[in-house]
């Protein structure tokens, strides 16, 4: 590079030589220093991003896992059941499914007898057998304690028989021996889905409701209108009770007999029209 400059003494001029790569090695040189710090700056950045996100998935994959798992099966939940039992109404509308509920009878006996252990081996084995059993479309979970809910592909109360029938012949089968299990050991209730209109959670309350009035002889008790109806009876008698009592409506009685002894019987007296279990009920205005 050539500067020049006058000097304005008998027409002097300054001529100034400067090496044409002096600026140019300093430039080149903080240049690739900038960009080694803006990319390192950048990597970092990214690292940092991508440790945040991989940290938030997997918090949010523990959180899922604790909210919507069972831990001593590993698999569904009763929230995970209703959320995917709902998921599967909605997505399959001409699918026909029924609710099962099933339930270990004095399982708290066992419990206590055997140990805790015994009772958490127990309750593992008998839900491996029922996952073995269920169909694709088809749920299972364990709610809590010896509780199952299962959710069938079933459009009739003997299809629904037929298939729990099925499932205790193999728990007796691979566990009878070990356990000491059959379809005696067990409670169950269900309910043939009719209205998909309803809140998931009722359908499981109804299906668990229903197992309340099992007998000894049946296979299974559904939950229909004939047994809805004899349910409302029992609350409205029950919300009465208390106020009979408060009114003095009951009216117990001292009969004579030939024998040693006395017969006693209860009276409820009311405006209504219930029925009651064990006593006799006259009605009067």
């Amino acid at each position: 590079m050539l500067g020049y400059s006058f000097l304005n003494i008998n027409d002097w001029i300054l001529l100034t030589l400067v090496p044409a790569n002096l600026f140019g090695r300093g430039t080149e040189v903080y240049l690739h220093r900038y960009g080694w710090i803006v990319l390192s700056a950048v990597l970092i950045m990214l690292l940092i991003i991508g440790f945040i996100i991989w940290f938030y998935r997997r918090s949010l994959e523990c959180i899922r896992n604790v909210a919507l798992t069972d831990p001593l099966t590993g698999g569904l939940n009763l929230v995970a059941f209703q959320i995917r039992g709902t998921s599967e109404l909605k997505t399959h509308p001409f699918s026909d499914y029924a609710l099962l509920y099933l339930d270990i009878r004095d399982f708290k006996r066992i419990n206590k007898r055997y140990g805790v252990a015994y009772g958490n081996t127990l309750l593992h084995s008998v839900y491996g057998v029922l996952q073995s059993c269920l169909k694709q479309d088809e749920l299972l979970a364990r709610s809590a304690g010896d509780h199952f809910f299962l959710m069938l592909t079933c459009s009739e109360k003997q299809e629904v028989c037929q298939r729990l029938k099925i499932m205790y012949d193999i728990i007796e089968e691979q566990l009878g021996a070990k356990f000491n299990l059959s379809r005696a050991s067990f409670i169950a209730g269900a309910h043939l889905v009719r209205d998909r209109n309803l809140d998931f959670l009722v359908l499981t309350d109804r299906a668990k409701m229903a197992s309340k009035y099992q007998k000894r002889h049946q296979c299974c008790q559904f939950y229909d209108e004939k047994l809805e109806k004899k349910i409302d009876q029992e609350r409205i008698l029950e919300d009465s009770f208390l106020r009979a009592i408060q009114n003095h409506e009951f009216k117990l009685y001292i009969q004579p007999k030939v024998c040693p002894g006395q017969k006693k019987d209860c009276q409820w007296r009311s405006t209504g029209t219930l029925a009651v279990s064990g006593l006799r009920h006259y009605l009067s205005k």
